[in-house]
């Protein structure tokens, strides 16, 4: 038969077969939605760990440290859970002293325009995850210790591995 008699009888073959594969494609895109949206909570071996206040939680935060914020990204290529917690400079002699004895953080030094610790010292176990503490300023001129009371905030960051290398 040919395919305009189709046309003459009033069937819309080219319909038909385009919302066949109108349906197909939604089809598709449905199931790759399902499994985007629910692959997180069914495969996602940390899902014991929540982000939040780790050193508070741990019973073990300072009560000059105050919560800031806690994000999921990666550190080094490793996912983490990153809490970040601020101090006061009046008080971050106190914080630090606490951080070194507590979690071995090296002492802050003064590198070019800020305060930083030079590395993160040892890491400490929370729920059977690593993690780790530095502290440090954003920029500032203070390059004396004696001085620390006239920058605003140092900030304090406590990293969760939720990978090992």
């Amino acid at each position: 038969m040919h395919p305009l008699t189709f046309m003459k009888k009033g069937l819309k073959v080219g319909g038909c077969l385009h919302h066949f594969g109108f349906l197909f494609i939604c089809s598709l895109f449905a199931a790759f939605i399902n499994s985007v949206s629910f692959a997180d909570i069914k495969n996602n071996p940390y899902s014991d760990v929540a982000c939040g206040d780790f050193l508070s939680d741990a019973h073990q935060k300072p009560q000059a440290l105050t919560f800031e914020t806690c994000v999921r990204t990666n550190d080094a290529q490793l996912a983490v859970l990153k809490s970040t917690y601020s101090v006061s400079g009046e008080k971050a002699d106190i914080v630090e002293k606490y951080l070194v004895e507590q979690y071995s953080m090296p002492k802050l030094r003064f590198a070019c325009c800020g305060w930083e610790s030079s590395n993160r010292g040892d890491s400490f176990n929370y729920k059977n995850y690593s993690m780790a503490v530095t502290m440090y300023t954003s920029e500032t001129l203070v390059s004396d210790r004696n001085h620390w009371a006239e920058i605003p905030k140092f900030y304090v960051d406590v990293i969760l591995y939720l990978e090992q290398p």
